[in-house]
């Protein structure tokens, strides 16, 4: 009996993250295949300590740049430490087995961020239900950066989706332009996690976008904001959660 709820508990998780893959514009990846000539792309160096990006356009290389400076800064506003380099890679399109609606996706085998161009992302017109433009690009950025910082700084490598999606999208909202977050939350007004019980992966599934408006702004209500991002990457709140 409870090997058969295990299965069943593993096939709607399954079936969960097909539907989110189909949805969602950025898409967290655990094994995608690089692009071959990833090589030949040359390498900037960020600003900020511990940032480097593969860009053939330098103007991209500097928004992806800003938007990892932003969610390596959030974290560190936290009290959480990284101490891995983040890599991004833009090109013109993503690895293979990434949904054709995703901008970006992080890959945890290589520990690398991946991101359209921005002349690609420019071409999708709109995302998060506003027209694209350079800051918007650098959310895209920020996103992804914090897929890698939290799989860098959790005590688990086996963060569960949930967990992961509720920081890269409070860190991408918080990281914003305050009048462009505004605008993106409109889409959903007054609908938040009233409590952490809520936050799970079929929410995710149903709905990316929706899921991390509710995300964000149920961590605006937290008393203390830092050790809350802590206790995620502890895995002692949105940890796994076992049904038999």
């Amino acid at each position: 009996m409870e090997r058969t709820a295990r299965t069943f508990a593993q096939i709607g998780r399954s079936l969960v993250l097909a539907v989110a893959s189909a949805l969602t514009l950025t898409v967290f990846a655990s094994e995608p295949e690089p692009p071959p000539t990833m090589g030949l792309i040359p390498v900037t160096q960020c600003a900020i300590e511990r940032a480097s990006v593969r860009s053939r356009d330098p103007e991209d290389a500097k928004s992806m740049c800003a938007g990892a400076g932003a969610a390596i800064q959030f974290f560190q506003s936290h009290g959480v430490s990284l101490d891995e380099s983040v890599r991004i890679v833009i090109g013109e399109e993503l690895p293979s087995g990434i949904s054709s609606l995703a901008v970006g996706c992080f890959s945890r085998s290589d520990r690398i961020s991946y991101v359209l161009s921005y002349e690609k992302f420019v071409a999708r017109k709109y995302w998060l239900g506003l027209q694209v433009n350079r800051q918007l690009y650098e959310t895209v950025a920020s996103h992804e950066v914090a897929h890698a910082i939290a799989s860098c700084a959790s005590a688990s490598t086996s963060l569960t989706t949930e967990a992961t999606e509720y920081l890269a999208f409070v860190t991408m909202f918080e990281t914003m332009d305050p009048k462009t977050a505004r605008e993106a939350l409109s889409a959903y007004p007054g609908e938040v996690f009233e409590s952490v019980w809520d936050i799970n992966e079929v929410v995710y599934g149903l709905n990316p976008i929706r899921f991390g408006v509710m995300a964000y702004r149920h961590y605006l209500k937290q008393v203390d904001r830092s050790a809350f991002v802590r206790e995620i990457l502890s895995g002692t709140v949105l940890g796994p959660r076992y049904f038999y």
